[in-house]
């Protein structure tokens, strides 16, 4: 268990350590096809220079650099002022660059056309999966943790009670606090939040405050030792002198006090001194997961994952003992690291909208006709993903003035109408293009319209189906021109 704390220490320097990338892409559709400007820059992607000559020779990153080249035409290595550039021409999906997937979907008419973007950055979508994956692990962390207890405390007295809270109040709480900080690792991380939202910053102090309450309301903590709480978590990151290792056995011990049947203080001693001793170095807790089932099946895994390795060294062949509870740790308790302190990669998008926008989740700058987002990425790819869409039409004036005498479609109403008549069979959209053609400004004008829309004599609704709803927005313009 000490080396377990030991690598997670020297993990959570590595991360403070890191800087994150941040990747800004831009999209200008055109003609169908997108214009794509992706400029990266941060840790890794520096330009190495040579001292002796100034001239750059490489990037900290090359692999990266080059993977991402082979998706995009041009490239124009980092300078001093600027990170590396890619531009290119994509038709239909987004490349594969910042990580995730999307589309630019163009559906054409007549009245004009209607365009979808969506981009995912990073993620997943698979929250059943991920779900499943660390609610089993907490599982499995919580069979070892009551396992090894039971095995050297089993035959104690009143041992019953403890081995009830233990698999229990314990491990449903163990799964509780899995879920929770998967939803807050979830909550935006750059938004302005109103009173009430989990997001932003405000979500992490509202995941502290229902953590520390859902702690309190199981009799973990009192409300009142909320100092003394606050002061032994500051202490404990300062360092693990004596007398702040004897205050997080003293808490231990108020703590677990709680699980222990009242008045069994002989127990109490022997849980608290048996973790004590495991802390510290004596390995009993790693011993007995080396004999588990949970750590066959872990090493059968591992093994299976390594077979197409380079040869082994003998010595470290299979994995030890140590790495099965830090594995499952990681699954219960994944959490976006930029959520809690460690940097994650950024990402600005910039779409250049070329008609009337509908509807988009970015941000709408009237001004520049540009919608933007800008967030963090999960870097591990197993929260939900920064889903980016924008919906924006383009009126053909021209054809509707010809038929119409005034535009009566765009906006949201186009919209509807590009995909009611995409959705055409080909007898029926034949029947519509006719009639539209035989159309024309003046007297009658309306009537027509009417009388196309208007149900059959045997009941059934107009046809093309759906021809009213599309019809009669024209009609309500055509009222008030």
């Amino acid at each position: 268990m000490k080396k377990l704390l030991v690598s997670a220490a020297m993990l959570l320097a590595f991360c403070l350590s890191a800087c994150h990338r941040t990747y800004v892409v831009e999209v200008t559709p055109q003609d169908g096809e997108m214009e794509r400007k992706l400029t990266v820059s941060g840790a890794g992607w520096a330009t190495l220079v040579d001292p002796n000559t100034g001239k750059p020779i490489g990037h900290a990153d090359g692999v990266e650099v080059e993977r991402i080249r082979r998706l995009y035409e041009r490239y124009k290595p980092a300078t001093e002022s600027e990170g590396h550039v890619f531009a290119g021409r994509f038709k239909g999906r987004t490349p594969d660059d910042v990580g995730g997937a999307g589309s630019l979907t163009a559906f054409e008419t007549r009245f004009g056309s209607a365009s979808v973007y969506v981009e995912r950055f990073r993620g997943t979508d698979d929250v059943a999966g991920e779900m499943e994956r660390r609610l089993k692990a907490a599982d499995e962390l919580m069979d070892l943790l009551a396992g090894w207890i039971e095995s050297e405390l089993g035959k104690g007295e009143g041992f019953g009670e403890l081995r009830a809270f233990l698999h229990g109040p314990l491990r449903k709480d163990v799964k509780n606090l899995s879920v929770w900080l998967w939803r807050y690792s979830n909550a935006p991380a750059d938004q302005d939040d109103p009173p009430g939202a989990a997001g932003g910053a405000s979500a992490k102090r509202d995941l502290i405050v229902r953590a520390w309450a859902y702690l309190c309301e199981r009799g973990y903590f009192k409300p009142a030792e909320l100092p003394v709480v606050t002061r032994l978590y500051r202490e404990v990151l300062s360092g693990p002198d004596e007398a702040r290792k004897k205050a997080l056995w003293d808490m231990a011990r108020r703590v677990l006090g709680r699980a222990v049947p009242a008045g069994n203080q002989k127990l109490l001693d022997e849980l608290i001194d048996l973790l004590k001793r495991d802390a510290e170095g004596a390995g009993a807790f790693l011993a007995y997961v080396g004999k588990t089932e949970h750590f066959e099946k872990f090493k059968r895994q591992w093994r299976s994952e390594h077979k197409d390795d380079a040869p082994p060294d003998p010595d470290t062949q299979d994995p030890n003992p140590g790495e099965l509870p830090s594995s499952l740790a990681a699954d219960a308790f994944h959490v976006d690291l930029d959520f809690l302190l460690f940097p994650d990669d950024r990402v600005g998008l910039r779409l250049n909208v070329p008609g009337d926008l509908v509807d988009t989740n970015g941000q709408w700058d009237e001004k520049a006709r540009q919608v933007t987002w800008a967030t963090s990425m999960d870097n591990a790819r197993r929260n939900i993903p920064l889903l980016c869409h924008a919906v924006w039409t383009q009126t053909d004036e021209k054809f509707q003035r010809k038929h119409f005498g005034a535009v009566v479609l765009r906006g949201s109403d186009l919209f509807d109408y590009c995909l009611w008549r995409k959705g055409l069979t080909e007898t029926e959209a034949a029947r519509w293009d006719a009639f539209v053609d035989g159309l024309a400004p003046g007297k009658g004008l309306v009537q027509k319209l009417q009388a196309f829309t208007t149900p059959k004599a045997d009941g059934e609704g107009p046809d093309p189906s759906g021809v009213d709803a599309v019809v009669d927005p024209i009609l309500d313009k055509l009222s008030k021109h």
